[in-house]
């Protein structure tokens, strides 16, 4: 089997294509984990306040502050939790499917150099 130039150049093309969306999902991947350290640190910081608050406040205006200030960085870092999750099991597809691409590009290139030396 002996292939033409432009078919190996469109394999190789297509191959830096899936390289190219790796290289996006992780860029996506390495943003999200940015944003939940800046939320963990945040959220670091709202303990340490509500640890001090405790020990000078009710219980109803402890509740309260929470309610104004730790919900909702609770909700955004489960939020980028999930998301970073799902990205993740994305970025797994992607790999198995760019390993798959690399196998079957070489496989064909192999055919085609042992048919033209044939």
């Amino acid at each position: 089997m002996v292939l033409e130039s432009y078919v190996l150049e469109d394999l190789n093309n297509w191959y830096v294509e899936v390289e190219n969306e790796l290289a996006k999902i992780q860029k996506v991947i390495d943003e999200k984990k940015k944003r939940m350290r800046i939320i963990e640190a945040r959220w670091d910081i709202i303990r340490n306040s509500f640890d001090e608050l405790e020990d000078n406040l009710e219980q109803e205006e402890i509740e309260k502050q929470w309610n104004l200030h730790g919900r909702h960085l609770e909700d955004e870092y489960n939020l980028l939790e999930i998301e970073l999750s799902a990205t993740n099991s994305e970025i797994v597809e992607k790999k198995r499917s760019l390993e798959a691409i690399k196998l079957n590009i070489d496989k064909v290139i192999k055919a085609s150099v042992i048919s033209h030396d044939l």
